[in-house]
């Protein structure tokens, strides 16, 4: 055995026990070599090695991909929003409750800002008009009073509920 022999021993068992320690295999190795290793590892190991194996020595690197868009704020189209804007876009929305909607538009509600001017949860109205909940009367007093829309059972798809 010359001295070129045993660095090169040494070096194959330094090499085998590193693959060992970070869990790869001479076929993960072997697949960087042929397919790319991600930059963040080939950087790792130049850094490890002290740049003895640099990044550039691979024959291609892959980037993390990169995100589509920065947000250079927060969103908040709820707080910024003129009425003028929430109405149009309240206008906008199909469904099946037109009459209801046309009838607090006129007086310049949105479903939700009406719930707001009531006191209720926006989604509690929802219900109030999805034939899910019975309205109390005195809720819908008040709504008749805002906007105008009768408080009968007639008007409220599953009925007013409460003394007169």
């Amino acid at each position: 055995m010359d001295l070129d022999d045993f660095f090169a021993r040494l070096g194959a068992f330094l090499a085998d026990q590193w693959l060992e320690r970070v869990g790869w295999s001479r076929d993960t190795v072997r697949g960087f070599l042929e397919h790319g290793i991600p930059a963040e590892y080939a950087a790792s190991i130049a850094d490890v090695t002290g740049g003895a194996l640099p990044v550039a020595m691979w024959p291609k690197l892959i980037h993390p991909p990169k995100a589509l868009h920065k947000r250079l704020r927060s969103s908040r189209t709820n707080v910024d929003m003129h009425a003028d804007h929430r109405m149009a876009i309240s206008r906008g929305h199909k469904g099946t409750d037109g009459a209801f909607k046309k009838a607090i538009g006129n007086k310049g509600y949105t479903q939700n800002a009406l719930a707001r001017a009531i006191g209720i949860n926006q989604a509690v109205l929802s219900l109030h008009r999805k034939e899910l909940r019975r309205i109390p009367l005195s809720r819908a007093k008040a709504i008749e009073k805002l906007t105008g829309w009768p408080a009968d059972a007639r008007h409220w798809p599953c009925g007013i509920h409460g003394e007169e």
